[in-house]
């Protein structure tokens, strides 16, 4: 399994949850653009986590980064939501409102 981030700091935390779990994870800093270089081989699975498209500028050219990184046929998983989904309070007893810029 490889993980790969451009935040030295996440991928600092994400290192130190895979130890306490035992799970052998190898994390790369790269950007996602650069992800083919920055990795070897090819995967069965690729799965990008929230919060990846509303900072992509060119999502056409990382598409093609996924898609040079699995296997021919194998899969993606992309879970993410809106960046509107941010902006509603937690507290959901009254309705859903609209608390955050």
């Amino acid at each position: 399994m490889v993980g790969v981030d451009l935040s030295p700091e996440s991928l600092r935390r994400a290192s130190r949850i895979a130890g306490r779990t035992s799970t052998d994870i190898e994390f790369i800093e790269a950007n996602v653009y650069d992800a083919r270089e920055a990795v070897e081989g090819d995967f069965d699975v690729v799965y990008t986590s929230l919060g990846v498209l509303c900072w992509l500028p060119d999502v056409s050219a990382w598409a093609r980064v996924v898609a040079s990184l699995l296997k021919h046929g194998d899969h993606f998983l992309i879970r993410d939501d809106h960046p509107m989904f941010m902006t509603i309070d937690d507290d959901v007893s009254d309705g859903l409102r609209i608390t955050q810029p």
